[in-house]
């Protein structure tokens, strides 16, 4: 096979669809929802730490605001009836995992694939299945990425390993949209590796 391109057909998978704005914070009104399950002492806490940590994202100091992410998810297990299996808990990492994996994939298109990486491996983390719950959509939309990230990093074994777990760990409802993505990336990667 001829080598690959440079990057893989247009799609939300890729950093070549990644949006420009950086992290997608969320709304006053969706804050709110995740702090009106906690005690009010605990509501203006957590709304400092999250505040907190959109600062950073959006000062480009991604370490410092995934430290404050964690901060957020511990204070909601601690303070949440429900531990990790709280919806309220449950909701905050979809949307924070969702709005991480656009800030990775606008990293790797912007010629960061470190950071990306660094970003990346935090979402693997907080979608661990026994950890806070089943985010087996995320989980492999997460997969999907690091195999793009690995392979703009030349690390095309590793890309490799990433997008055929991607194949193992979607869900029957996701199938058609991620299947179709993942096959794209594992052709691109298998192209650049002249398999």
């Amino acid at each position: 096979m001829d080598n690959a391109p440079t990057s893989t057909s247009p799609n939300r998978y890729d950093s070549s669809s990644a949006p420009e704005d950086q992290f997608q914070p969320q709304t006053q009104t969706q804050t709110s929802q995740f702090n009106s399950s906690l005690p009010e002492v605990h509501n203006s806490y957590f709304s400092k730490l999250y505040e907190l940590a959109r600062f950073h994202f959006d000062s480009a100091n991604y370490f410092q605001g995934l430290f404050n992410i964690d901060k957020c998810i511990e204070h909601l297990l601690t303070n949440l009836e429900d531990g990790n299996q709280s919806p309220v808990l449950q909701d905050f990492i979809s949307k924070i995992v969702s709005d991480l994996n656009e800030l990775a994939l606008n990293l790797l298109k912007t010629d960061k694939p470190h950071e990306c990486l660094r970003i990346l491996e935090k979402c693997k983390e907080y979608t661990t299945p026994d950890k806070y719950g089943n985010f087996s959509r995320l989980r492999s939309l997460t997969y999907n990425h690091i195999g793009c990230c690995y392979r703009r990093l030349g690390n095309l074994e590793k890309a490799l390993y990433y997008l055929q777990k991607v194949l193992i760990l979607v869900e029957p409802v996701d199938r058609i949209e991620i299947l179709g993505i993942t096959h794209i990336n594992l052709c691109a990667v298998l192209s650049q590796m002249n398999k």
